[in-house]
């Protein structure tokens, strides 16, 4: 009795250290796993309010763009009206947007017909704010009567002059914010609200009532802390533990509600777990020590073994029957693939990078080239024409001047057509175009341009009908030619055909150039690619020519493509457009000629010197009498004295702006029939319209080349 009470004396004795151990191991992984899950709830709720704060700052931006429109920062309320109203449809969250004074006073409205009366000002203080702070303002949950419902309100300034000239605001629909936290597809039974700077919900899962007031326990949290987690009631009364996060952004915070039962689930299966195991310790207590720990141990020592190998390739080998052990191999499988999957994306990443630098440099080398070279024949030029006695050396000189100009322009233009086509803002004219005659005419624009003298051009035209913007098209075959002529040498032939088959039109041009290899095939229409050159940069150009053709024929619903066997061996671009009918023969009206000798009054209004006076004096040379303007008052002063026949405005004048001086003309008696052009840098189509509204005849961009505006000069002519 007494060998068999020891031996329960001594089972017991050996359980206990094991049971104690088992209880504090518990205890110890209840607490971690609780510690986990909380991190985890907590991260969720910081992605949430980041993802809030983005949306915010998407409006917010959104707004700020909208300061720049030249409605707003020159004041023409009734244009503005109307961008706002354009803007709003293209908002689906804006409820409303609005212009007002610093002082909170509205001034339009997108929801107000231009000219009706306005609303008196709703959380005026909020404007007050953002004007005062020159920050954008983000308000809480509030009323709007205009909209029917609750709205928020976002506020940034209009600034003009480095003064505050506006506040720009935008109701934005807090279903926007619903809709987010739908997207979080929360466990059934949590809870998320969002709230803003007031502690009323914006957005709420299970859904509350806009505007009211958060529970007691989170408002008395969030008023403490910036994020954590508690235990306390909802609003509801639930027992929940709660994850909160306060935007240092916009003052709102996020809450994300876990019942209390699913987070003690886990400590209650480990109670019951824990009884389990004190009774089979009891009664197993030394053998099951002894044989798990032996068969754990050897497995994970071998697992410890092979960390210092993670990432290198090599197989994680065990041999176990023990499934956490498995699992736990299998887990750093799973961590030495990411290691290596990890190490060859930075690889990648940094020869990313390294191409990336290497083509910026490139592309300012190839920019600086390109310029550097007009720029230095135009100086040459110059100095030949001041020391150089009039006579041939005076004549190469200006045609110099001329040739090495029109080269910059059309660098320039090239550079804006990337950037108009690829921001979507290229303005197309569509109307039936014959594709043979096109390309006759764009062989003619080459040969013109002395770019064909040394090659010899084959044709193999087909009457084909598109419906395109003659222009572009013209340019797409002019720059397919002139890739070709660059990259083929000099005597060797180009073929340009055109073809119309099953529906669907062709041009193509074959070079018998220097090729282009396989792997660099898909890459030729990317922006600033080019083909191979030596340091000379012979064949010239930016790289941006096949990128133009290939965005305008994608805006024509067409496509392009190259081809060619190899280096040596040629290329061949087609381009393919859907193709249409041919419209009805119409014979065209007979338009008068008109001559550009009458003697004409023309006034110049350009505040920068060098540019006023070579227009003047080659106005002069043309024989009219001319008059200058350095400002916009002066200018007005000049029109009202001596009423000119023609007056060419530039439109950033240092006091008034052109469109100000073309609405004041325009308006004044008697000064009607003076023929107003808007010679300006601003060449996008909105800026054409604009000049057009405001009371110009006609928009030109600068430079004006001599035979554009002996067109211009010719057209006004008449009228003048």
């Amino acid at each position: 009795m007494r060998l068999r009470n020891n031996l329960i004396l001594l089972v017991i004795a050996t359980a206990l250290p094991l049971v104690t151990l088992a209880a504090l191991t518990s205890y110890l992984l209840v607490s971690h796993e609780q510690a986990n899950f909380a991190r985890a709830v907590m991260d969720r709720n910081r992605a949430f309010m980041s993802a809030v704060d983005a949306e915010l700052k998407g409006h917010v931006t959104s707004l700020q763009a909208l300061t720049s429109l030249r409605s707003i920062l020159h004041g023409d309320l009734k244009a503005a009206y109307e961008d706002l109203v354009a803007v709003q449809r293209t908002q689906p969250w804006w409820l409303d947007v609005f212009l007002s004074t610093p002082d909170g006073q509205q001034l339009v409205n997108s929801l107000v017909p231009y000219g009706s009366a306005l609303p008196a000002p709703i959380d005026p203080s909020s404007v007050r704010r953002s004007a005062s702070d020159r920050q954008p303002v983000i308000s809480g949950i509030i009323d709007r009567p205009l909209v029917g419902k609750l709205g928020i309100s976002v506020r940034v300034p209009v600034m003009r002059q480095n003064e505050v000239a506006y506040v720009l605001s935008a109701v934005v629909d807090p279903a926007s914010f619903d809709a987010l936290i739908q997207q979080q597809n929360l466990p059934e039974g949590w809870i998320s609200g969002l709230v803003d700077a007031q502690d009323r919900f914006v957005a709420r899962v299970p859904p509350r009532p806009l505007g009211t007031l958060a529970g007691d326990a989170y408002r008395a949290q969030v008023a403490t802390s910036s994020e954590g987690w508690f235990r306390g009631p909802t609003v509801e009364g639930r027992d929940t533990f709660t994850a909160f996060a306060r935007s240092g952004y916009s003052s709102w915070s996020v809450g994300f509600a876990v019942p209390a039962e699913v987070v003690l689930a886990s400590a209650r299966r480990t109670a019951w777990a824990l009884s389990g195991v004190a009774l089979l310790c009891l009664g197993l207590a030394i053998i099951a020590a002894i044989r798990v720990g032996r068969r754990i141990s050897t497995p994970i020592g071998h697992l410890v073994d092979q960390i210092p190998t993670l990432g290198e390739g090599r197989p994680i080998e065990i041999r176990t029957g023990i499934q956490e052990v498995q699992e736990l191999a299998g887990a750093m499988r799973t961590v030495s693939a990411a290691i290596s999957e990890r190490q060859r994306l930075s690889e990648l990443e940094r020869k990313v990078l390294a191409d990336s630098d290497r083509s910026k440099d490139e592309f300012l080398a190839m920019l600086s080239h390109e310029l550097r070279n007009p720029l230095a024949a135009l100086t040459n030029a110059a100095t030949v024409l001041r020391l150089a006695p009039p006579g041939e050396d005076a004549l190469k000189a200006q045609q110099v001047i001329e040739r090495q100009t029109k080269q910059m322009a059309r660098l320039v233009e090239d550079l804006l057509d990337v950037s108009r086509i690829t921001l979507g803002k290229a303005s197309l004219h569509f109307e039936p175009v014959e594709l043979s005659a096109l390309v006759r005419d764009a062989l003619r624009t080459s040969q013109q341009a002395a770019k064909l003298a040394h090659h010899e051009i084959d044709t193999d035209l087909a009457p084909a009908w598109v419906s395109g913007d003659r222009a572009r098209l013209e340019q797409v075959v002019v720059n397919l030619l002139g890739n070709a002529i660059k990259f083929t040498p000099t005597g060797k032939r180009i073929l340009l055909s055109v073809r119309d088959t099953h529906g669907v039109a062709r041009i193509a041009v074959t070079d018998a150039g220097i090729g282009i290899p396989k792997d660099e095939l898909a890459r030729v229409f990317e922006l600033f690619v080019q083909g191979p050159q030596d340091m000379s940069r012979a064949r010239g150009g930016m790289g941006v020519g096949l990128a133009i053709v290939k965005r305008l024929v994608e805006l024509h619903g067409g496509q392009v493509t190259a081809a060619s066997a190899g280096p040596g061996t040629g290329s061949t671009f087609t381009v393919t457009l859907p193709s249409t009918p041919a419209p009805p023969t119409v014979q065209p009206p007979e338009r008068p000629e008109r001559s550009a000798s009458h003697r004409l009054d023309v006034l110049v209004v350009e505040d920068n010197a060098d540019a006023r006076d070579s227009l003047m004096s080659l106005l002069e040379l043309k024989g009219h009498r001319v008059r200058g303007a350095a400002d916009g008052r002066s200018a007005l002063d000049s029109i009202a004295q001596e009423l000119p026949d023609l007056a060419f405005v530039d439109i950033g004048l240092p006091d008034v702006d052109g469109y100000a001086i073309a609405r004041e003309v325009r308006t004044r008696p008697g000064m009607k029939s003076v023929v107003l052009v808007a010679l300006t840098g601003y060449g996008q189509p909105d800026d054409q319209a604009q000049a057009l509204s405001a009371g110009f005849d006609l928009h030109v961009t600068k430079p004006i080349a001599a035979d554009h505006l002996d067109r211009v000069l010719s057209e006004f002519a008449g009228r003048a």
